[in-house]
């Protein structure tokens, strides 16, 4: 997860040795039927990655949609992960009309800011959030990508079998119309971050009833 590594630091013309801590990236391959993927993630909660990643894929929708799961690898040489699903039943999902107290996103914010340690420590970390509308943490996930973080967080849900209509996802990444499309297929209605939206996103967004909202830091926000 975390490495210390030497290095030299220069300050205008002097430099020290110094001891840096830097984030941990493993390869991961995942295969599901004809479905395959192969990217860099943090090698930690690796079952709900795989399980949200699927999520967010609308491959499943819960996890007794898995036959089987396994994962085989390790950190030095990479991670597979085989995951057999039974057909998928067709789905409809039904967004609701979701209204939050400003103070309310207020806190959330707050609350990101003082639980993101290992981004205090390195720099390299992404979180993502599953908030009610009374601004209550549900999980979280943090990864060294924003989209990984973002399918941790759905895949706990997904294990616990908590339901993820009405629920909030706060993303510390930009939210692009990969976000989106995660949130659709979990049922996701509102994405809140403290970095922008991309204007797809934003589109994307509305054509599936979606609310975003970006630059949530302190004490504002703006509703896209």
């Amino acid at each position: 997860m975390l490495e210390e590594i030497k290095a030299i630091q220069y300050k205008g013309l002097d430099f020290s040795e110094i001891t840096e801590i830097v984030a941990v990236e493993t390869a991961v391959k995942l295969e599901c039927g004809k479905y395959k993927t192969d990217l860099f993630f943090t090698p930690q909660e690796i079952e709900e990655f795989a399980i949200g990643h699927l999520v967010s894929k609308d491959l499943i929708e819960k996890k007794d949609d898995i036959k089987s799961l396994k994962i085989s690898g390790n950190k030095k040489n990479g991670f597979k992960i085989k995951v057999k699903i039974r057909e998928k039943e067709e789905k409809t999902i039904l967004k609701e009309d979701m209204e939050i107290d400003p103070e309310v996103i207020y806190s959330m914010n707050e609350h990101v800011v003082k639980s993101s340690d290992l981004f205090l420590k390195s720099g390299a970390f992404h979180y993502a959030y599953i908030f009610d509308t009374l601004g209550r943490n549900k999980y979280s996930a943090y990864d060294i990508g924003r989209m990984n973080a973002i399918d941790k967080v759905i895949g706990k849900c997904i294990m616990d079998d908590e339901g993820l209509q009405g629920k909030i996802l706060y993303t510390t990444g930009r939210i692009a119309s990969r976000s989106v499309k995660k949130a659709v297929n979990a049922g996701i209605g509102m994405i809140v971050s403290k970095a922008p939206p991309m204007h797809e996103a934003i589109i994307m967004a509305k054509r599936n009833n979606v609310i975003i909202i970006g630059f949530s830091r302190g004490k504002r926000f703006t509703i896209y």
